[in-house]
């Protein structure tokens, strides 16, 4: 653990100076560039790979590590024979300047953010939903195979997270892994690598928005109080094990790069690559980004050639925007989307474009185009869904903001509204209002008159962006003239306030009352706004007075406090009870039983995920294990060893679960056994993964009918009655009926294709009790597997 945690702090921090360094040929850095690197070395590990897997590099940690160094050394070189260094590469720098404190404060909420998403990933013992299993083969295929390669053959039978996938994430993973590997296979744990290490880069994307904000606003404290939101608001990122990870967390170093791009041309650079990373990371993010980017530049270039605002206090950033910073800037982008072709044309030529799209988008090549809702598909997030955190929600992208916080969004917004002169001539100001717009239309997609929709629901997160942005630009602008002292201890205050009234039942207490009808929603909204506007007013006449009174300071201080303790209790506990102490699910591959409570009633119950849970902690990481019904994602995930990948074992997989009953018996046993003693394998697991399809299938089924029972408010009775033939059904019934009969037929068909795929499961183990090669271990079998020993082959069987 500890080797992995320092090679990814080398590969991030050293790649990130030596591209600082050769880009713009600055050797005299401050400790918040030395920060910034971090993000930058972050994309380039991506663009390295891109490089690697052209050049058909192994993707080992050492010639990472000799890639890094080679960066640093030709850094160096660059800053000691380059004759044209500018001068504010050449300016002599203090390393740590009180200025800095802000950006010290903002790694102090990173690491408070890290530490409940790390807590939280952990708290879960398994991986969680299907994507995290998925990225644990694909870490565990580049760290025991060195490259991200597969066929073409394979891949188009698999579903994962290697090429023509974009790989940053996964090989970031798997490198990490590797190290855990180093001669010490029972070191090693794919699924720790995987909590860890998301958690983190997650985390810090906090200090890094921080960066950004500081660019672009030159204003420390404006910038802390935009991170200090984003910190808190629920709505931002989850510790979910998904590419989107590191890809959102890339956003904020390319606009801090491209910013300062505007004084130094050669930032572009660094923009470029970071750009880069992104677009080696996750494809829906990257459209999200170019997007978001293509309203950055096309403001800026809009605003071009206008000088400071002639009124008004005007922010310290809108100095005059030339042309041809736009200019260069678009160069940027572009040079960064011609570096991501790197990896991009190999792999369509291997793939063809066809298998390229289905596999990057996860889509069928007939549904591709701008209709792809993702888990979103059917929706309609309403106003109480802004306001509200809601203290369960979904695991890949919570959602809502919390009431207090809402407020005073809501009313910086008003604010900004009602100073349109300004907020007309500021390109932070039109930048953010045009994201806003932007990611609020992508979350509300699935009202839209055309079917423009692209993953309404991750559009969370880019929308949790602007709204840091405003709300923390208000809070900064409240509290302008007063002493910093005071804004400190009234938030800390506030902070204590706020946890103190959650651990004491508040939270609990107030999370009971979520549900509101639609009118009670609105009749909320309104007052919500309405307080917004009087809050913004006042905030307005309370900036204008700049005095530090002792009166005027002990308002501000109150005000913090309240301000502070309510986005702890309406935004900050729904959020650390959610992120840091809640039982995730392990996806839709796992096995439900079916058992009798005390009372009689028959319960479902997670048995067979138990049972992994409890076999994984008994025996040692990375020990072989065959699972000859299951999957690798289930081995892998489970931290056992298991070839990635083996299309073999896949073949034998697929014949075995497909076999009539009585096909299964003593012959199959002896093929298993062959197989298993050709892959050494010692162990060999049976499990219910053939009956949790089906099972699945039951549980869509049954979703879909309810849902169009609802739809035209019929109860569960009346559906019933109408099944039956009791009852006529009414017009609107008889059209809706054709199709809830559709899906109890799936529900039956699922039930008999799990039935069976049980009793082929009690087949297979009969079959090997009776073939003499297994020797079941009891004590590993607790109602969800099995697991076998492996006999030792006879003589006649070795030769």
């Amino acid at each position: 653990m500890v080797l992995s945690i320092a090679l990814f702090a080398f590969l991030i921090y050293v790649s990130g100076l030596a591209v600082i360094q050769i880009a713009t040929g600055r050797y005299r850095l401050d400790f918040e560039m030395h920060v910034a690197a971090t993000g930058v070395g972050l994309a380039t590990f991506g663009l390295i790979t891109a490089v690697f897997g052209l050049l058909d590099v192994p993707l080992a940690w050492h010639w990472y590590a000799a890639a890094t160094l080679g960066l640093f050394v030709a850094g160096s070189l660059r800053d000691i024979l380059s004759k044209e260094v500018s001068a504010k590469a050449r300016a002599k720098v203090d390393f740590f300047t009180p200025e800095m404190w802000p950006l010290v404060a903002a790694i102090g909420l990173a690491a408070l953010l890290f530490a409940l998403y790390v807590h939280g990933a952990l708290f879960t013992p398994w991986l969680i939903d299907d994507d995290s299993w998925n990225h644990a083969v694909a870490a565990k295929h580049v760290a025991i195979n060195q490259t991200y390669h597969v066929d073409v053959s394979v891949r188009a039978r698999m579903a994962g997270y290697l090429e023509p996938y974009p790989v940053a994430y996964p090989v970031l993973m798997g490198v990490l892994h590797q190290v855990q590997l180093m001669g010490k296979q029972a070191m090693g744990s794919v699924a720790w690598t995987l909590k860890f290490f998301n958690a983190l880069i997650v985390s810090l994307g906090i200090v890094y928005f921080y960066l950004m904000m500081k660019q672009w606003t030159l204003s420390p404290k404006r910038a802390l109080w935009m991170t200090g939101v984003l910190f808190a608001i629920p709505c931002f990122m989850s510790h979910f094990i998904w590419a989107q990870s590191l890809a959102l967390v890339l956003f904020f170093p390319a606009f801090w790069a491209m910013e300062k791009a505007r004084g130094e041309p050669r930032w572009n650079i660094v923009a470029a690559i970071v750009v880069a990373g992104i677009l080696l990371s996750q494809p829906s993010s990257a459209f999200a980004f170019v997007l978001m980017a293509a309203i950055y530049w096309i403001v800026n270039l809009a605003m071009a050639d206008r000088g400071p605002i002639p009124y008004g206090q005007p922010s310290p950033s809108e100095g005059r925007f030339k042309l041809e910073e736009g200019l260069w800037q678009l160069g940027g982008l572009v040079l960064g989307g011609a570096l991501s072709l790197i990896y991009y044309i190999p792999e369509i030529a291997k793939f063809s474009w066809r298998l390229f799209l289905e596999t990057t988008t996860r889509t069928r090549y007939e549904s591709i185009g701008f209709n792809m809702p993702g888990v979103g598909a059917s929706v309609h997030y309403t106003p109480w869904d802004f306001i509200w955190a809601p203290a369960s929600t979904q695991i890949n992208q919570p959602i809502g903001m919390g009431p207090v916080l809402f407020l005073v969004f809501a009313a910086s917004l008003v604010w900004w509204c009602m100073g349109r002169r300004e907020t007309a001539a500021s390109r932070l100001r039109m930048i953010v209002l045009a994201w806003l717009i932007f990611t609020t239309v992508g979350i509300l997609a699935n009202y839209l008159p055309v079917r423009v929709r692209l993953f309404p629901h991750r559009f969370w997160a880019f929308f949790a962006i602007p709204v840091a942005i405003i709300a923390g630009d208000g809070l900064a602008r409240a509290v302008e003239g007063v002493r910093g002292r005071t804004v400190v201890l009234a938030v800390v205050a506030g902070g204590f306030l706020g946890a103190a009234l959650g651990l004491w039942g508040f939270g609990p207490a107030l999370y009971g009352l979520t549900e509101f009808p639609v009118a009670g929603t609105i009749l909320i909204s309104a007052i919500l706004c309405s307080m917004a506007a009087v809050v913004a007013v006042g905030l307005g006449a309370h900036a204008v007075t700049r005095e530090k009174t002792p009166a005027r300071e002990l308002r501000v201080w109150l005000i913090l406090i309240a301000v502070v303790a309510g986005v702890g209790l309406t935004s900050g506990w729904a959020k650390a009870r959610f992120e840091g102490f809640a039982w995730w699910e392990p996806g839709t591959e796992w096995y439900r039983a079916r058992v009798k409570g005390p009372d009689g009633t028959v319960q479902v119950e997670q048995i067979e995920l138990l049972t992994w849970v409890r076999l994984r902690a008994s025996l040692a990481p990375n020990t072989p294990v065959l699972g000859i019904t299951s999957t690798d994602r289930r081995v892998i995930g489970s931290d056992m060893y298991e070839r990635p990948l083996d299309d073999d074992l896949r073949t034998l997989r697929e014949e075995l679960k497909d076999l009539p009953l009585d096909r299964i018996d003593t012959g199959e046993a002896k093929k298993i056994y062959d197989f298993a003693v050709a892959r050494k394998a010692p162990l060999v697991v049976v499990d219910y993964y053939w009956a949790a399809r089906p099972q699945r299938t039951q549980a869509l089924a049954q979703a879909r009918r309810v849902e169009i029972r609802e739809s035209v408010g019929m109860t569960p009775e009346r559906e019933m009655q109408l099944v039956r033939r009791m009852v006529t059904p009414t017009p609107r019934e008889q059209t809706v009926l054709p199709l809830i009969e559709a899906q109890l037929v799936r529900e039956q068909q699922g039930v008999e294709a799990e039935r069976q795929a049980l009793l082929r499961v009690e087949q297979l183990k009969k079959s090997f009790a009776e073939s003499g090669y297994f020797e079941k271990l009891p004590q590993t079998e607790q109602g969800g597997l099995t697991l076998y020993q492996v006999k030792p082959p006879k003589p006649d069987t070795e030769k």
